[in-house]
C-alpha cells in the first residue's frame, strides 16, 4: 500500500532497461532523485541514451513507471510529455504494472513519440512488452534524428548568401557616399 511498492517497481523497470541497453551497446542511468532541464523538476525515472554504433547515436529515451492505480492513459501521456521533455529525450516509454494499468490501455501502445506497456516483473512472459518498447522507442529515435539529418541545413550556402548581403551593404555604402559628394559638390 505505501510508495515502497512503487519505488520497487521503478528498481526492477530500471534494472530491466539498463539490461537490454547494456546488452544493445546502449547506456542506462537512473535519474528519478536528479533534477532535470526543468527547475525542481524530477519527473523521468531513468533515461537510455543510444549508443555510438546507432544510426541515431546519442538520443534519449525517457522512461517513467508507475505502480498506481491513479494513472490513466492521459495522465500518464501528460507525465511522460514532462519527462521528456525534462530528461532532454526525443522519445517516452511510460511501463504500467499489471496490477494498475488501466483497463482501456493495451498491453503495448503507441501514441505519437510514446510508447505505453504493461509488464509484470514476476511474469516472464510479459518481458516481450518492455523489449518491444524499448525496440520501438529505439526506432523512434532513429526515425526523428533522419528527419533531422534531411531537415539540416547547409550552411556553406548561407555563409555565401550572408557574404553576399555584405558586399552589397558595402557597394550602398560607397553609392551613398558618393551621392553625397556629388550633392554637396552641386551645392557649391
Amino acid at each position: 500500500r505505501g510508495t515502497q511498492q512503487g519505488r520497487d517497481f521503478e528498481e526492477d523497470v530500471f534494472l530491466f532497461f539498463e539490461r537490454e541497453a547494456t546488452a544493445s551497446g546502449d547506456v542506462a542511468e537512473r535519474t528519478g532523485a536528479v533534477v532535470g532541464m526543468i527547475d525542481r523538476c524530477k519527473t523521468g525515472d531513468c533515461v537510455v541514451s543510444l549508443g555510438p554504433d546507432r544510426a541515431a547515436a546519442g538520443s534519449r529515451i525517457a522512461i517513467e513507471s508507475k505502480k498506481d492505480r491513479s494513472y490513466d492513459l492521459a495522465k500518464a501521456r501528460k507525465e511522460l510529455k514532462q519527462a521528456r521533455k525534462n530528461r532532454g529525450a526525443e522519445v517516452g516509454i511510460f511501463v504500467f504494472h499489471s496490477d494498475c494499468a488501466p483497463a482501456s490501455v493495451s498491453s503495448f501502445l503507441r501514441v505519437g513519440e510514446d510508447v505505453f506497456c504493461i509488464w509484470d516483473p514476476a511474469c516472464p512472459e510479459s518481458d516481450v512488452n518492455l523489449r518491444a518498447a524499448f525496440t520501438l522507442a529505439s526506432a523512434l529515435c532513429t526515425r526523428a534524428s533522419l528527419a533531422k539529418e534531411a531537415d539540416a541545413v547547409d550552411f556553406d550556402e548561407f555563409d555565401r548568401a550572408i557574404l553576399q548581403v555584405e558586399q552589397a551593404a558595402t557597394s550602398l555604402t560607397d553609392i551613398e557616399i558618393w551621392a553625397k559628394t556629388i550633392r554637396s559638390n552641386g551645392e557649391k
